[in-house]
C-alpha cells in the first residue's frame, strides 16, 4: 500500500497504519477524547447542582451545595491566573500585574483546586451548620473578579 492510497482513503487509514507500525497517535485523537471525558463530567457535576437552584427554600449550606461548590472550585481554578493578573495589573500597572499577579495566580489556583478537592471529598459528612460554610471567600472564582480594582473618576 503506497502513501498515494493512504492519502486517498483519509485519516482512518493513517490511524491503522499508525497503530499497526507502532507509532503514537495523533496529539488530535487524544485531545478530543479528553476534551469528550471534561465535558461528560461537567455535564454530571451540573445535574447535582440543578436540583438546589431549582429549590428556592433550600438551605445555602446544604451537602449538594457543598459538593458542587467543590467540583465547581476545582474546575474552575485556573481562573484565578487572569483575574490576578487583571486585578493586579489595574492597581500596580501592566508590569506588575503579568508578574506579581501571574505568581498570584499560580498560588490562588493551587489553593483553590485544594478547597475544592476538601469540599468534594467531605461533602456526604454531617458537620455542624457553621462548618459547612464557604471555605474560601469568595465563594468562587468569578465572582468579585475585580473587588480590589478601585478605578479612578474621570
Amino acid at each position: 500500500m503506497g502513501p498515494s492510497l493512504i492519502a486517498a482513503h483519509g485519516p482512518a487509514v493513517k490511524l491503522a497504519k499508525l497503530s499497526i507500525t507502532g507509532e503514537s497517535r495523533p496529539k488530535g485523537v487524544l485531545m478530543k477524547k479528553w476534551f469528550y471525558i471534561v465535558v461528560s463530567l461537567a455535564i454530571t457535576c451540573s445535574a447535582f447542582q440543578t436540583p438546589a437552584i431549582a429549590a428556592a427554600d433550600l438551605d445555602p449550606d446544604e451537602w449538594t451545595d457543598k459538593l458542587g461548590r467543590g467540583v465547581l472550585n476545582f474546575f474552575t481554578s485556573p481562573l484565578e491566573i487572569p483575574r490576578n493578573i487583571s486585578n493586579t495589573s489595574e492597581t500596580k500597572g501592566a508590569p506588575t500585574g503579568w508578574t506579581v499577579g501571574l505568581i498570584k495566580g499560580f498560588a490562588k489556583t493551587i489553593v483553590r483546586a485544594g478547597v475544592g478537592i476538601i469540599e468534594t471529598l467531605t461533602f456526604p459528612f454531617d458537620f455542624p451548620d457553621e462548618d459547612k460554610a464557604p471555605l474560601i471567600q469568595p465563594e468562587f472564582a468569578w465572582q468579585d473578579w475585580r473587588e480590589t480594582v478601585d478605578t479612578p473618576e474621570v
